[in-house]
């Protein structure tokens, strides 16, 4: 995987260095490099990087950060000499993040925490995150969880705090420094995947339904075994999550390398090949024991064999569905038309723009022609 890592490094560094023109292509290379050999495991000097930080802050919590500390901070930050992980320095470019303001993240963290009802909300979702993960306390304690999301909520008004908001901020913490995870997290929230995090999630709803709609055009002697009911219990938890429940996390940050490169919207897919994946279990078993299998489907994954299952299905996936699909994590009107299609079947589709040309089995077909 040396050869791999190079590879990524090479392409990185091209994507600092060059115009637009060039950074595009480099980041359908880094794309392609994803989706084939996936991203190497973490070095030690990495790993220990990443400890070595939480345990020089582990105990500031939401008190005044010193100036000292801030200084160490920013220097780190701008010298790379604070490790960010390879997947993390991946993540962030892919997410378009070229500017990390180390001052203004500690003056919204010495704000300290924001109004009761959310710093309570906070507390309680923060204690229950990856609460037995050895390996994850011990490099994202979490006084390091409550400073990043006290700081977003002060950062941005227009969200207000919801559980499982912790879930998907651990893995930003876990791979990148506290600043970069913290610019990440903001735009993962506010432009990638916003429509989750309306007041009524209604983008989230919008991602059950397609789950349930996209297993019933995949296998519908499945989709008809499986009632809507039990759908609607079992999807919201992997759909909310974007996956981050899967265990273990080394694999569900793969699925995630995935989602990064490729789009969010492909949970989806992902959590209908995850069903497709064990449906002879499923047809011989009676509702409970459907629920209780699928909810448990998260544990010991393959995230390799998901997403390889995950580009198969995409062949079967028709456009205009596809279109709903890549738009439904940030673009109401979409997610409006997804939730009100059965009470009006005839309405229009309000999508305008051509689904997104970071299609898996695009670029892999792209590949195979490139070496015919």
């Amino acid at each position: 995987m040396e050869n791999v890592r190079q590879k990524f490094e090479d392409l990185l560094g091209q994507v600092k260095d060059s115009n637009q023109n060039s950074i595009n292509q480099s980041l359908e290379q880094l794309r392609l490099i994803v989706m084939l050999d996936g991203i190497p495991e973490e070095t030690e000097e990495e790993r220990r990087g990443l400890i070595d930080t939480s345990n020089t802050y582990r105990k500031k919590g939401l008190e005044r950060i010193s100036d000292s500390d801030r200084r160490k901070l920013r220097e780190a930050t701008t010298n790379r000499t604070l490790l960010c992980s390879l997947r993390g320095r991946l993540w962030k470019i892919f997410l378009r993040i070229k500017v990390v303001d180390v001052n203004y993240y500690f003056n919204l963290v010495e704000k300290g925490p924001s109004e009761k009802a959310e710093a309570e909300a906070i507390n309680n979702d923060v204690f229950r995150t990856f609460s037995s993960d050895h390996e994850f306390k011990l490099r994202v304690p979490d006084s390091k969880l409550l400073r990043m999301l006290n700081a977003f909520i002060h950062s941005y008004s227009g969200i207000a705090f919801q559980q499982g908001m912790s879930l998907l901020a651990a893995p930003f913490l876990f791979c990148l420094s506290e600043a970069d995870a913290f610019y990440c997290y903001k735009r993962f929230v506010t432009r990638i995947c916003s429509a989750y995090y309306t007041h009524e999630m209604t983008g989230c709803y919008a991602g059950v339904e397609l789950v349930m709609e996209l297993l019933e055009m995949l296998d519908p002697e499945l989709s008809e075994h499986i009632p809507q009911r039990i759908n609607r219990v079992w999807a919201f938890k992997y759909v909310s999550s974007f996956s981050t429940n899967q265990k273990p996390l080394s694999e569900a940050l793969k699925l995630w390398d995935f989602f990064f490169a490729f789009g969010f919207h492909f949970n989806i897919v992902c959590i209908v090949a995850q069903a497709i994946m064990i449906r002879e279990q499923l047809l011989k078993e009676k509702e409970n024991e459907c629920l209780l299998r699928l909810q448990k489907m998260d544990e010991c994954i393959d995230a390799r064999m998901i997403i390889n299952v995950a580009i198969h299905l995409l062949r079967d996936i028709p456009e205009d569905f596809y279109k709903q699909l890549s738009q439904h994590t940030h673009n109401l009107d979409v997610v409006k038309h997804i939730r009100n299609k059965k009470s009006s079947q005839k309405a229009s589709l309000p999508v305008q723009t051509s689904p997104s040309n970071n299609h898996p089995q695009t670029k892999q077909n792209n590949k195979q022609g490139s070496n015919s």
